[in-house]
């Protein structure tokens, strides 16, 4: 980070450190950081106290709400679903079946583009390694050496 960069962010802080104590709490990903910031920020205490609680007690009622009223529209689905439960199990199997189905062809196909690319890496490293006798350093001692024979013997196969 510049000091540049600091010196703009530090002063976006303090132009909207209002804004920010209100809403860093419905922003994902902020919820961690923005404390620490505004810590650093010269944000007074019982100003930041304050804000913080007032946001806290928004987001507690929004999500609240939106909870109670989510499971109230899924309970009126649920009573519907009643009615169509075969069907709507077999779609659910279906659409399920088809996401496993392009999940497995996708890493079936990678599978057989890394596999003997990984293998032919795994060759040349044993081949610098054991083949060509000078290519250990003093540094690998003895048990290193049999770890990464075992390993290179077992991805060969």
């Amino acid at each position: 980070m510049t000091l540049e960069s600091f010196i703009e962010t530090y002063g976006y802080l303090a132009l909207h450190q209002t804004a920010l104590i209100l809403g860093f709490r419905f922003l994902y990903g902020l919820r961690t950081i923005t404390p620490f910031a505004l810590g650093m920020s010269r944000v007074r205490r019982g100003y930041f106290f304050l804000l913080n609680t007032l946001s806290a007690l928004v987001w507690a009622a929004a999500m609240g709400t939106g909870g109670y009223l989510f499971g109230n529209f899924l309970r009126v689905i649920v009573i519907d679903i009643k009615q169509y439960g075969i069907k709507v199990f077999w779609v659910l199997a279906i659409i399920g079946g088809l996401i496993w189905g392009i999940y497995f062809y996708r890493c079936k196909r990678t599978t057989k583009k890394t596999i003997p690319a990984l293998k032919s890496l795994f060759v040349e490293l044993d081949h610098r390694l054991f083949h060509v006798g000078h290519g250990i350093d003093d540094q690998f001692d003895q048990a290193a050496i049999v770890d990464a024979a075992a390993f290179l013997d077992v991805v060969k196969s």
